[in-house]
């Protein structure tokens, strides 16, 4: 008909190439690796691109994966295609799913449990919303699914039931965040980050919340219109996520926001981001193949990061390259400059009283080519009354040291 073909004529076996097609993310490629097992041994995995048809792999060829549904007789396929595909309680879960040429986009198709190319026709469980299905994680155990919404976004658990007749349904977690970028969600501890529509947000499986609080002006230095290009990854050696976004005058992914779990801290860097990935070392540093002068290295050939099966961070760029990001000790050999001013500290002015500094303790990381210049100021002046450069250095092998700086006033407030 004018509606265009759906899906493979009965019975019929042949490979289908997928379509590139990267002018939406909803034709990002997303691939579920399971614990079924195929015919030959090999792990099974599944891949859809949201476009064409499921596509599974054994391990040794890549074949049209075939939902019969059993609504016409069969064999045939009634899937013809999803936004998302995972393997959930021994199950395997579309969602988002495109069934006989029909989209629904608040849906949960679940197969008959050892059995993944079947299911029964009424098999499937649809969000009570009207907003539609973007991404979705694991927390521990229980499947996190985000939407996205005409006014707000929401969340929403697809929780297990243990009832083999209605195995799932769905509990709202948030109506007000969600998400906007089906690979920019990613799992770090308890807890799942994802791209809203213009906040960096996490949910802890009850709740949800902004956690960009501490990136200065994110929401004016990025490209909304773009957002849903987003990819993200949690690098667990370093204890950090990468998620990348797009800055505001360009038209795709061009930065890096890295997020610090220990610390709660961000850093933006400038990369030309399309995916992320990783891999790992595959062999031991060689020092022939070294090209960096060995008097400037200071880092162990026996360090972790330097022996095969070391974790790598891929980064696939829009112009096919795929670069590797190395963390490394070295740096640009430029000094990097930074400014922080405190308040004006006087716990004691609404009784009218003055305030007497004495002293000052800086507790900073040893590293003798740091420095940092201290001006101490007292009631609002623009001069400071007592200047100092202090040097991180220390004594012995400590990580940490310790500084006081002395600059006694008495005044009506002192600033530093």
């Amino acid at each position: 008909g004018s509606g265009g073909i759906f899906g493979k004529a009965d019975g019929i076996q042949v490979d289908n190439e997928f379509t590139v097609d990267d002018t939406t993310d909803a034709n990002f490629f997303w691939m579920e690796n399971t614990d079924f097992t195929s015919s030959n041994g090999g792990v099974l995995s599944y891949i859809t691109n949201n476009k064409d048809g499921i596509q599974k792999y054994d391990n040794a060829a890549l074949v049209p994966f075939y939902i019969d549904l059993d609504v016409e007789g069969g064999p045939d396929n009634d899937m013809n295609t999803c936004k998302l595909i995972f393997e959930y309680k021994q199950q395997i879960v579309c969602l988002n799913t495109q069934e006989r040429g029909t989209r629904y986009p608040q849906r949960a198709r679940y197969l008959t449990p050892g059995a993944p190319g079947t299911a029964i026709a009424d098999d499937f469980v649809d969000a009570p919303t009207n907003d539609v299905i973007i991404a979705a994680a694991f927390i521990n155990e229980d499947l996190v699914v985000f939407f996205q919404g005409a006014i707000r976004n929401t969340i929403w658990r697809l929780a297990y039931t243990g009832d083999p007749i209605l195995p799932f349904r769905w509990e709202r977690i948030s109506a007000r965040y969600g998400a906007v970028a089906k690979n920019s969600v990613v799992n770090f501890g308890d807890r799942l980050a994802a791209m809203d529509s213009a906040r960096v947000i996490a949910s802890d499986n009850r709740n949800a919340a902004p956690i960009d609080a501490k990136i200065p002006d994110f929401i004016q230095k990025t490209n909304l219109s773009v957002i849903n290009y987003s990819n993200s990854l949690l690098v667990e050696e370093l204890n950090q996520f990468y998620m990348s976004f797009t800055t505001s005058g360009a038209s795709k992914p061009d930065s890096l926001l890295i997020y610090n779990i220990d610390d709660d801290s961000w850093a933006v860097y400038s990369h030309p981001v399309h995916v992320l990935g990783f891999t790992t070392l595959s062999a031991d540093l060689i020092l022939d193949t070294i090209e960096t002068v060995l008097d400037t290295i200071d880092e162990s050939f026996d360090a972790p990061s330097v022996n095969a099966g070391y974790p790598v961070v891929l980064m696939g760029r829009r112009d096919g390259i795929i670069d590797q990001l190395n963390t490394t000790t070295q740096d640009s050999g430029v000094d990097f400059s930074w400014n922080a001013k405190y308040g004006q500290w006087n716990p004691y002015s609404r009784q009218g009283s003055k305030v007497e500094l004495q002293k000052i303790s800086f507790l900073v990381d040893v590293d003798a080519d740091v420095s940092f210049d201290v001006e101490c100021f007292v009631d609002g002046s623009s001069t400071p009354y007592k200047t100092a450069t202090i040097t991180c250095d220390g004594d012995g092998d400590n990580e940490d040291g310790g500084f006081v700086f002395p600059c006694p006033i008495c005044g009506g407030t002192g600033r530093v």
